[in-house]
Formats: structure tokens, sequence, C-alpha cells
């Protein structure tokens, strides 16, 4: 009798732990459902403007004819990585089946824009670091390369991000946040980490660059104030100057560019580096959603930073709006002939002090 009882009361347990079992599975299925509206109904309409920004950038780049090749090529694959990142944001869900198949669309695209803009950086970096020798080292070959690479490794750390030893192919079929942590996931967030300290560095680097260059040229200036000058030197700037603020230029807009970068992917990094983070909990999915919206910001603010700020490219665009107004493309044309030829004046006319 003794016996019976116990048998009743473990099978009241057993009926009690699958029926919360079932509950629980309900609650992640409705939990899931929900998530999934919401997700469309937010990342749908930030898509599109993403994808038809970077398309546009795409055209003018390819069209932009006067920029060096180092920018655009690193810009054309910086704005293809974000198109297609745009794209993919830009569709539904439920296209991708019910395994949750888009995250692993969407990841690639985004790893190779982070490096891809980490490329970026430290192709500036050497410009600045190795001046003449800078375009013996970086070819348009090994820029190309470079590209090829970026995509191998962009790809391969999206696969193991979500890597599940447990399913075929090691696919998971999950929520993205819910990916099961090993070694490989762990070694793709360390990846992902070391990618945002570099930039760190290089910003550090730039900034660096930024105060050595801004002390030079205040030194010149004063030296020059304490010199008698004839009035053919006074209109003639020494070619230390003209260098030095060049420099100075071209490293303040690489800190703003590195800046917004760092300032947009850093938080969703820091937090996807938090071990053993709790996902079960609404406030931390809603913060890694959050910091995740903010990095695919980045994606619609680099043809601002990487397209839209050359001269040429502007050019190209304002060429591509007034397709049908030819007097208004004739001043362009001219507008631009004037500025390259300028251009080049000061240049030779700086080479030569």
């Amino acid at each position: 009798m003794h016996d019976f009882s116990r048998y009743l009361l473990n099978t009241t347990r057993m009926a009690d732990n699958s029926s919360f079992e079932i509950l629980d599975d309900e609650m992640i299925i409705k939990e899931s459902n929900t998530s999934k509206i919401l997700t469309n109904l937010l990342v749908i309409p930030f898509g599109i403007p993403i994808c038809l920004e970077n398309l546009l950038a795409i055209v003018v780049l390819l069209r932009s004819s006067r920029l060096i090749y180092q920018v655009r090529i690193l810009s054309i694959n910086l704005a293809f990585t974000d198109f297609l990142a745009g794209l993919i944001l830009s569709i539904p869900d439920d296209v991708f089946g019910s395994c949750l198949l888009k995250k692993y669309f969407t990841a690639p695209f985004i790893n190779v824009s982070l490096i891809t803009v980490t490329l970026f950086n430290i192709d500036r970096c050497c410009s600045l670091k190795f001046a003449l020798r800078y375009y013996e080292l970086v070819t348009p070959k090994f820029l190309k390369v470079a590209c090829s690479v970026s995509w191998f490794f962009g790809i391969l750390i999206s696969y193991f991000m979500f890597y599940d030893p447990s399913h075929v192919f090691g696919v998971y079929c999950g929520v993205m946040y819910m990916a099961p942590n090993n070694s490989f996931s762990l070694i793709t967030r360390v990846l992902q980490l070391l990618t945002i300290l570099s930039n760190l560095f290089m910003y550090i680097y730039m900034l660096k660059l930024l105060y050595e260059r801004s002390s030079a040229v205040s030194g010149v200036h004063c030296n020059d104030k304490s010199k008698t000058k004839t009035p053919e030197a006074h209109h003639q700037p020494t070619n230390h100057k003209l260098s030095a603020k060049y420099q100075i230029r071209v490293v303040k807009k690489l800190a703003v560019i590195t800046g917004f970068f760092l300032l947009c992917c850093t938080p969703y990094f820091l937090v996807k580096a938090i071990p053993n983070i709790d996902y079960t909990d609404r406030k931390m999915r809603a913060l890694t959603a959050v910091t995740a919206g903010i990095m695919f910001l980045n994606s619609a603010i680099n043809p601002v930073l990487y397209v839209w700020r050359f001269t040429e490219s502007r050019y190209q665009l304002k060429k591509i709006l007034f397709i049908w107004n030819s007097e208004k493309l004739r001043k362009l044309e001219i507008e631009r002939k004037s500025f390259f030829a300028s251009y080049q004046i000061n240049y030779n006319t700086s080479s030569e002090l």
C-alpha cells in the first residue's frame, strides 16, 4: 500500500513536470511569434532605406573614376555588404522558413562590413605612416585579395557564431540570441571584440597624429611670425605647412569616421562578450535588440562617411539626379573641371616649394 502511494506521487510529479514543460514550450512559441511580428514591423522599414542608400552609393562609386583606387575598392566592398545587409533585413522572417535561417544571411554581411571598415582604417593609417611608400605597398591586387579574404572570414565567423554540434551540419534553428555557448561561439565573440579593440587603438593613434600635426603647424606658424618676410615669400606657404595642414584634415576625417564606427558597434559586441548572460530575462533581450539596432544604423551612416564626403562622388550623384537637365549638367561639368584644375595647380605648387 505504501509502495502504491509512492507510485501515485511520482506519477503525479511527472505529470506536473510534463505539463510545465508543455506550458513553457507554448510560452516560448508564443513569445517567439510575438518577437517575429515586432521584428518585421521594426526591421523591415529600417532595412529598406539602408538597401536603397547603399545601392545608390554603389552606382555612384562605379561612376567615380577620379577617386583613388584604394578608397574606391574598399568603398565599393563596404557599400555592397551594407546593401546586402539592408536587403536581407527588408525580407520578412517567414520567407526563410521555420528554422529561422535569416540570421545566417544577415550575420555574414555585418561581419564583412565590420572587417571592411577595419581594413579602411588600416589603409588610412598606413597612408599617413608610410607616405609615398604606401602606394608601393597597397596595390589594387593587394586590396582585391584583402576584400576576398574579408568575405571568407566574414562567412566563416557567421557560421561558427551559431554553431550547434547537436544539429545536422551544426545549423542552429533557434532564436539568434539563444544560440548555444561553446568553444566555437566563444572564439567568434573574442575575434569580434578584438576587431573593435584594434579600431579603438587606431582611433587613439589617429588622435595622437592629430595632436602632433597640430603642434607642428602651430610651431611653423609661430616661427613664420618671428621672421621678416619679403612680399614674395609672404604669399608662398612652405611645403611643410601645406603638408601638415593637409594631414590634419585627413586625420580629422578619419577620427570622425572611426568615432562613429566605434559608437555604433562597440555596445553590441560588449553585450555579447558578457559571459553567461541570461537571455531569458526580457531586459537583457531588449538591451541586445537595441544595441543590435544601433549597430545596423552604422550601415546607414557608412555611405555618408565613405562616399558622399568625396567631391567626385557628389558630382556623380548630381549627374544622376539632374540627368534630364542638360544645362545643369553642363554647369556641373564646368565646376568639376575648374575644381580639379585648381587642385592640380595647388598640388604642383606645393611640390615645387
